[in-house]
């Protein structure tokens, strides 16, 4: 095949290629679990910020129940400037589960590591995520015996985490509050914590008639000698995927998030 051939074939392949893995993944029952860019961009460094679509049922009939979702990574780069220049890379990620997703209550188990080099002192105070249709109340409870993370609650006002984010319903901390607190209280270099988050909301959605709910953003508070900082986490996968990609799969379910936010109601 000569080269002019080739060129021709190859956008078509491509093209191809990518309308059969979009409608591959958006061929899950009624919007089952997927992970997309939201056009947004906060934190401390800066990055970009993610949505997870989550729907009821369980995970073998094509819903989320009982679904580990992709480890959310967070990162924040040797040599970024704090206070001072950072000198190792300040790393985290969290295991989240969906034990369970009914009209008014999200029951996510989750576990925090703090995965920075244990040779130097990092300590995470606080971390959160949006929720849409809005959160109204939360109950932590621990499952590992450690009691870093005591603390979690539901954002009123603006919504406002460390770092610029904004329509942050719900954030767990280790010190005082959200915005940080005593450096030897959070969750330090190699230590990991494990909870029950039970958050309550009107999460029946009319336009797909079973229970819906986003999570977005996911904002973390690192606090070092050089400093505070404050990155976004990314969903694991998406690093592999790549942004172009990603950013196609953000425009479709943008529209239709868009869609249903206006439509959400309570089952009665």
């Amino acid at each position: 095949m000569g080269n002019s051939s080739f060129n021709s074939f190859l956008p078509a392949v491509l093209g191809a290629a990518s309308i059969a893995l979009i409608s591959s993944t958006f061929a899950a029952p009624a919007n089952a679990y997927a992970v997309y860019l939201n056009g947004k961009t906060a934190g401390d460094p800066g990055g970009a910020l993610y949505d997870v679509n989550l729907v009821d049922g369980d995970i073998s009939q094509g819903g989320d129940i009982n679904r580990t979702l992709d480890t959310v990574k967070w990162l924040v780069p040797a040599g970024t400037k704090g206070d001072s220049i950072l000198p190792v890379d300040l790393t985290a990620e969290a295991s989240m589960t969906v034990k369970g997703l009914t009209s008014n209550l999200l029951t996510l188990a989750i576990t925090l590591t703090n995965t920075t080099t244990t040779s130097y002192t990092s300590s995470i105070l606080g971390f959160g995520f949006g929720v849409s249709p809005n959160a109204t109340s939360v109950k932590l409870t621990n499952t590992d015996g450690v009691t870093i993370f005591d603390s979690a609650i539901i954002q009123n006002g603006q919504q406002q985490f460390p770092g610029g984010f904004k329509q942050i319903d719900l954030c767990v901390y280790a010190a005082n509050n959200c915005t940080g607190g005593d450096v030897k209280q959070g969750l330090q270099s190699g230590q990991s914590d494990s909870f029950i988050l039970e958050i309550a909301g009107s999460f029946w959605n009319n336009d797909l008639q079973r229970n819906s709910v986003t999570l977005s953003d996911f904002p973390l508070k690192f606090q070092t000698d050089a400093g505070s900082f404050e990155p976004a986490g990314v969903p694991e996968p998406m690093t592999v995927l790549g942004s172009g990609l990603a950013l196609g799969f953000g425009a479709l379910f943008k529209r239709q998030v868009a869609k249903r936010d206006k439509k959400v109601v309570v089952k009665s």
